[in-house]
C-alpha cells in the first residue's frame, strides 16, 4: 500500500458539479468516495487493487461493510455513467487520479534537476585539481540523468500501452507517442477515446482485426475521430463522444484532487 502521500487536495465544487457523478444516486456516490480513498493508497495510485491484483466486488463489499450484490449493482451504475474506466487487466481506475500521479512525478523530477543545477553553479571548480575532477564527475552524472527518459514519461506511455487493445510494434508506438505535444497531459483524452472506440463495431469485428496499429492511431490523431456506431447501435458507450469536443470534465471521472480546466 502506498503511504507516501497521506493527504490530497479536495475541491468541493468539482465534486458537486461533476456531471458523470451527478447521474448516479446517493449510494453509488458514497461507494465512489470510498473507492477513491482506496485507490489513493494503492501501490499503483489511482487503481483499485489489493495485493497486486484487481479488487473484486466481494473484497470491496467486505472492506466497506456492504453486500456483494449491492456493490455489483452500484459499480454497474457508476460504470454506466462513465465515472471510472478499466484497464486491460480489468482493474478499475480513476482517470484523474492517474493523471495527477504522473503530474506529481514530473514536478518532482523537474525540481530535482533544478536543485542539481543550482548546486553545480555554486561549486567553485577552480580551487584544486581534485575539486575540478569532482565537478566534472557531477556534470557527467547530470548529463547521463538528462539522457534517461523520466520515470513519469515512461509511466504515461505505459498507461497508454496498457489500455490500447492491439499490442503490436511497441517501439514504433512509443516513438509516435513522444512526438505528440505534451503527451502526458494528453493522456486522459487518449484513454477516454480508447475506452469509447473499444465498444465500436469496427474495433470488435473479427476479433479486433480492424483496430489500427497503435502508432497509426497516434500519428493520424485517431482519438479525434467521430465515434462510429457501437455494437448496441449507440454512438459510443453511455452516449459519450470522442474528439476535440470532449469536455475535460467528462474525462476526469471525478475532479477530486485539483482543478484542471485544460
Amino acid at each position: 500500500m502506498n503511504r507516501g502521500l497521506p493527504w490530497s487536495q479536495y475541491y468541493w465544487a468539482d465534486w458537486l458539479n461533476e456531471p458523470t457523478l451527478r447521474l448516479c444516486g446517493y449510494a453509488a456516490r458514497g461507494l465512489w468516495a470510498d473507492m477513491l480513498a482506496l485507490m489513493y493508497q494503492s501501490d499503483e495510485p489511482g487503481r483499485l487493487m489489493i495485493n497486486g491484483r484487481a479488487m473484486t466486488p466481494d473484497q470491496l463489499a467486505h472492506l466497506r461493510g456492504g453486500t456483494t450484490d449491492e456493490v455489483k449493482s452500484l459499480l454497474a451504475e457508476l460504470e454506466g455513467a462513465g465515472v471510472f474506466s478499466r484497464d486491460e487487466r480489468g482493474v478499475i481506475f480513476s482517470r484523474r487520479m492517474v493523471r495527477d500521479s504522473i503530474d506529481r512525478e514530473l514536478a518532482r523530477q523537474r525540481q530535482q534537476r533544478h536543485r542539481t543545477r543550482n548546486r553545480q553553479q555554486a561549486c567553485h571548480t577552480a580551487v584544486t585539481p581534485q575539486s575540478r575532477v569532482e565537478a566534472k564527475a557531477e556534470t557527467e552524472a547530470e548529463k547521463n540523468q538528462n539522457r534517461e527518459l523520466p520515470t513519469a514519461h515512461a509511466t504515461a506511455f505505459a498507461e497508454f500501452w496498457r489500455a490500447y487493445p492491439k499490442k503490436v510494434s511497441k517501439a514504433v508506438a512509443e516513438k509516435a507517442f513522444w512526438k505528440l505535444p505534451n503527451p502526458a497531459e494528453l493522456l486522459p483524452v487518449l484513454l477516454h477515446a480508447i475506452d469509447v472506440q473499444k465498444a465500436t463495431d469496427q474495433w470488435q469485428k473479427d476479433g479486433g482485426q480492424f483496430i489500427p496499429h497503435p502508432a497509426t492511431w497516434l500519428n493520424q490523431r485517431r482519438w479525434e475521430d467521430e465515434p462510429a456506431a457501437c455494437s448496441d447501435g449507440k454512438n459510443g458507450p453511455h452516449g459519450l463522444t470522442v474528439g476535440a469536443t470532449v469536455k475535460p470534465v467528462n474525462l476526469a471521472g471525478i475532479a477530486i484532487h485539483r482543478g484542471d480546466k485544460k
